[in-house]
């Protein structure tokens, strides 16, 4: 177990290896991940978990449009 330090507090973690996770067109493997307690069990949560933007050269946000651009960092 780690300890997560956010605004709302501190939260503690456990630490795994996540062994695939694409985001469009692009393919990353073996990425650590923290997974969070949630004690509530909400199983009708929006979202599955955060993506690190240090994965991406940049994180291109288009609000009005909608949409979201990645550029990943090469050799990754």
């Amino acid at each position: 177990m780690r300890l997560a330090l956010t605004e709302a507090g501190g939260v503690e973690t456990r630490v795994a290896r996540l062994r695939a996770l694409r985001v469009g067109g692009l393919r990353l493997a073996d990425l650590p991940v923290a997974l969070l307690p949630d004690p509530a069990r909400r199983a009708s949560r929006a979202e599955d978990g955060l993506l690190p933007t240090s994965l991406f050269r940049f994180v291109y946000f288009n609000n009005a449009e909608g949409f979201v651009i990645f550029d990943p960092r090469p050799n990754r």
